[in-house]
């Protein structure tokens, strides 16, 4: 509207106190004054709140309006301010104008069922600050939206800022927030016009104009800018251990690119060997679309997405070496004690370690296999040594891809011998009868006695 004067005294009520959703209010003029007695309430305790519109031209919320903002907000009813291009006036000071909307008086409410909306035909200046427990959205249609020093917007349901051209942050580092785990999020077109004023976001996203989805959770600085990266040659060496896949992990270093913007950086790139057998000179091609790339901001702390991609180049520059192998000796190897050293092992005796899933191999036997000790022991260390020939691979394995283990050690056992004789291990005694008594004063013989024993290992006898 170009004329017309509208004065908004007593109630407006479109709410829902008995159940159902909130009803809408819209107020319309060229130029809108809002009486000390106003009420204006859309609120459903039950349902969805209703909503106010306000359509100005433009529309500057100053200290009388945003009481009756603040008080319609914290009463349950959902609030949009608004300027259009048909023109209209707002709360407070309102005049014909470009289509901004000022805020220059605080606004705040707890009530976390009614949010605030703020859709600018043109610009959004925030010079004081607007603090709530619900979502706040501001949308400049056609112009920059500016945070002043001072001044802030903390939201603990969220913060939406989408602006169709550039972000001014006077405010510093603190300027946008809300104090929960619900994130803010910042639209607008190029970061190298914007002003992000030391306020940091987890998340960089370009192709993103609002309301675009998020790529990743978390604050986040998204922008219509769709930059390409165009990749015109790969250099240097690109290296792995063996791991059976043909995925080549590049670097920046050998990423010869353009088209980064605000000072971006690649930090690495996936890549193609030509094979996954270990060797040099392999050839490798570079990923063929943006999402092979990781891109970081300048410190390398803060992820970017969005990023286009052109150009695919390939080289012999890659080399996988053999991944290295483990071996160790298990299962208790053990022995009857044979006065020697030396051990038998058979294959359960040994463990491998360090194979592709589901590659492995075996050993046919060790090349030396030795006790620690020959003598008889429970926990007596076992070494085995190796080479090449000692190792059967399993069905697809090869074992170039290995570097093979030299030698082995663990555990073993060593137990006592037993000793066996001819006949009984037992003493043996015999005892012949005496003769008869001849007279009182003769002799008695002493008995037939004989012995067996075992001495050092040998029968010994007495008679």
């Amino acid at each position: 509207m170009q004329a017309g004067q509208v004065n908004v005294g007593g109630t407006l009520d479109a709410s829902a106190p008995n159940g159902g959703n909130g009803g809408s209010i819209e107020t319309s003029a060229a130029h809108f004054t809002l009486m000390p007695d106003a009420h204006i309430t859309a609120a459903a305790p039950h349902g969805h709140a209703g909503n106010w519109l306000v359509d100005p031209v433009n529309l500057t919320i100053d200290a009388a309006s945003t009481n009756s903002i603040s008080n319609t907000l914290q009463g349950g009813t959902s609030v949009t301010e608004q300027t259009t291009a048909a023109g209209a006036s707002g709360i407070g000071v309102q005049s014909s104008g470009a289509g901004d909307i000022n805020v220059n008086a605080t606004i705040g409410w707890t009530n976390a069922t009614a949010n605030l909306m703020l859709q600018a035909l043109n610009a959004i200046n925030v010079n004081a600050p607007v603090k709530s427990a619900d979502a706040v959205t501001m949308q400049a249609g056609a112009s920059n939206l500016k945070i002043a020093n001072r001044a802030s917007v903390m939201c603990g349901a969220g913060v939406t800022l989408a602006i169709s051209a550039n972000f001014v942050n006077d405010a510093g580092n603190a300027a946008v927030s809300t104090g929960t785990a619900a994130p803010w999020r910042i639209y607008s077109t190029d970061p190298r016009l914007d002003t992000a004023g030391g306020l940091t976001p987890s998340f960089i996203q370009y192709n993103a104009p609002y309301p675009a989805t998020p790529a990743v959770t978390g604050n986040g600085f998204l922008y219509s800018l769709a930059p390409t990266i165009t990749l015109t040659s790969i250099t240097g060496n690109v290296s792995k251990v063996y791991d059976g896949t043909t995925t080549a992990p590049l670097m920046a270093v050998n990423l010869v690119t353009s088209g980064l913007v605000d000072g971006n950086v690649i930090q690495s790139a996936t890549g193609t060997y030509a094979t996954s057998n270990a060797g040099p000179s392999i050839n490798v091609t570079s990923p063929s679309s943006a999402a092979g790339f990781v891109v970081t901001d300048s410190t390398g702390a803060i992820p970017v997405f969005g990023y286009k991609a052109t150009g695919v180049a390939s080289a012999n520059i890659g080399t996988i070496t053999p991944a290295p192998l483990s071996a160790t000796i298990v299962n208790d190897p053990t022995k009857v004690y044979d006065g020697t050293a030396s051990a038998t092992l058979t294959e359960k005796n040994f463990s491998l370690s360090g194979f592709v899933a589901g590659q492995g191999a075996t050993v046919n036997t060790a090349s030396s296999m030795s006790y620690g000790s020959a003598n008889v022991g429970a926990v007596v260390p076992v070494n085995a040594t190796f080479t090449s020939s000692n190792f059967v691979a399993n069905s697809g394995t090869r074992l170039s891809n290995y570097t093979l283990p030299v030698s082995a050690s663990g555990i073993g056992t060593i137990t006592p011998a037993p000793l066996i004789s001819p006949g009984s291990s037992r003493t043996a005694r015999c005892t012949t009868a005496p003769p008869p008594i001849r007279s009182s004063r003769s002799r008695v013989p002493a008995p037939c006695r004989r012995e067996t024993s075992v001495r050092s290992g040998h029968l010994h006898r007495t008679d």
